[in-house]
């Protein structure tokens, strides 16, 4: 009932995939920075120093890019406190649209990290549908 084939069971992989997804994006490396500097000295004898240094999405746009980067699961998280009650299936579906959304409109930069969990809270859309009309016609017999 709770598997990873299930409509909770992807949901749920849903939102571990946006938190890695966030989690990525926080501390991996986006921008490299690389300079050289040339001296000549006093004889003639040239020097050429090159350094290299990477920095992370935190570290250019500091704290507050935590805000955006929570989006995504918190939109997840709330549909799956909706899983359980009637409103579960239409939780999920609304909040597999706003991924969808943030993705595509995202996806010139981050929004493309999304898209697996935009998928898999699609699939878990279609699962709890498939349950939901197995347990009405099992109650209906």
């Amino acid at each position: 009932m709770f598997g990873p084939g299930s409509g909770r069971g992807l949901a749920l992989v849903s939102l571990a995939l946006a938190f890695g997804a966030s989690l990525f994006l926080a501390v991996a490396p986006t921008e490299r920075e690389q300079s050289v500097t040339q001296s000549v000295s006093d004889k003639g004898a040239q020097t050429e120093v090159s350094t290299d240094s990477s920095r992370t999405l935190v570290d250019v746009e500091g704290p507050s890019v935590f805000i955006p980067l929570s989006i995504p699961p918190a939109i997840v998280g709330v549909a799956l406190i909706f899983v359980p009650t009637r409103y579960g299936r239409r939780a999920v579906i609304s909040a597999a649209s706003l991924l969808w959304i943030f993705s595509v409109l995202g996806s010139v930069s981050i929004g493309v990290l999304y898209l697996p969990a935009a998928a898999a809270l699609t699939l878990a859309a279609r699962r709890m549908r498939r349950s939901s009309l197995v347990r009405f016609a099992a109650l209906a017999r």
